[in-house]
């Protein structure tokens, strides 16, 4: 079997899907802000500019946050970014 130095292209600074499906920690901290404020994906999403689709993604943990909308997320929801 071959194995090849080259580098997998990897996100920077992004929650990885943890291996029990459950959300990472920064989907999970979306979710709780949105729902504390009673709003639903499709408002958070209008809010910022993220689809409602991708906004469930990234809440269940399906896919991590972008550099740009974890930043979006976290300044309208006021919650820290997700650190690796």
């Amino acid at each position: 079997e071959h194995h090849d130095d080259a580098p997998r292209a990897q996100p920077i600074a992004l929650a990885d899907q943890s291996q029990d499906g459950t959300a990472p920690p920064f989907g999970a901290e979306v979710r709780a802000a949105r729902q504390r404020r009673r709003w639903t994906q499709q408002q958070l999403a209008d809010l910022t500019g993220i689809t409602r689709g991708a906004l469930g993604n990234i809440e269940t943990g399906r896919y991590p946050a972008g550099p740009e909308a974890m930043r979006a997320l976290a300044i309208v929801l006021e919650i820290q970014p997700w650190q690796p």
